[in-house]
C-alpha cells in the first residue's frame, strides 16, 4: 500500500493509489439530434417552454410532448430542460428498440432510426402492437431478410394518420415528409 494513504482504510487506500479513470463526455448518437431537430420542425411536434393544454389527449403538457406528475397549467421550462428530459426519454426509447428490434433496427440508417423513434414518440413506445405489419418487419431476426422487412417499414409508414379513429390532415403531412425522409440514400 502507498504509505501517503495510510490514514485511509486499506480499501480507500488501495482505491486512491491507482489511477482513476476519467468520466467520459457525454455523446448523443446522432440519429437523436436528427430526431430532435426533426420535432423541432414546425408542424410535426409542439415543443414549448410552458405548459399547454393538449385537447387530444387531455393532460397539461411541456417540452416535447412530456405530460404526467408535476405537469399542470403554469409549469415552465427551459430550453436546457427541454433538452435534457427529450435526451432521457429517447435514450430510453432507442434502447427499447435497439433491444425488441435490434437486428433490423441497427441495420437502418441513422435517418431511418430516426423516422422510426419519431413514429413512436408521436404515438407512444407500445404503438407497434397497433401495426402488425410494421411489427412483424420489425421482428424480423435473418439479416437476410432485413431489407425487404426495412421496405415493408417504408411501406407502411403513410397508414399512421389517425387519431381517434379518423384520419387527420396534420398526420397524413407528417407521415408524407417522414416517409421521404426514410427513403431517403
Amino acid at each position: 500500500m502507498n504509505d501517503q494513504f495510510a490514514f485511509l482504510s486499506p480499501i480507500a487506500a488501495e482505491l486512491s493509489s491507482k489511477d482513476v479513470p476519467k468520466a467520459q463526455p457525454k455523446i448523443t448518437p446522432s440519429d437523436i439530434d436528427l430526431l430532435y431537430n426533426h420535432l423541432k420542425t414546425p408542424g410535426i411536434e409542439n415543443i414549448a417552454n410552458e405548459a399547454y393544454w393538449d385537447k387530444v389527449a387531455g393532460v397539461w403538457t411541456v417540452g416535447v410532448g412530456q405530460t404526467g406528475n408535476g405537469i399542470t397549467k403554469g409549469t415552465k421550462w427551459t430550453d436546457e430542460q427541454i433538452r435534457a428530459d427529450f435526451d432521457k426519454r429517447a435514450m430510453a426509447n432507442r434502447a427499447i428498440l435497439e433491444q425488441q428490434y435490434g437486428t433490423v433496427f441497427n441495420s437502418m440508417t441513422d435517418k431511418q432510426k430516426m423516422v422510426v423513434q419519431s413514429l413512436l414518440w408521436n404515438a407512444g413506445p407500445a404503438a407497434l402492437d397497433n401495426w402488425p405489419k410494421m411489427r412483424a418487419a420489425m421482428m424480423t431476426t435473418d439479416k437476410a431478410k432485413v431489407a425487404d422487412a426495412i421496405r415493408v417499414f417504408s411501406q407502411e409508414i403513410p397508414t399512421i394518420r389517425k387519431s381517434g379513429g379518423k384520419v387527420v390532415k396534420g398526420l397524413e403531412n407528417r407521415r408524407a415528409i417522414e416517409k421521404k425522409m426514410f427513403d431517403e440514400q
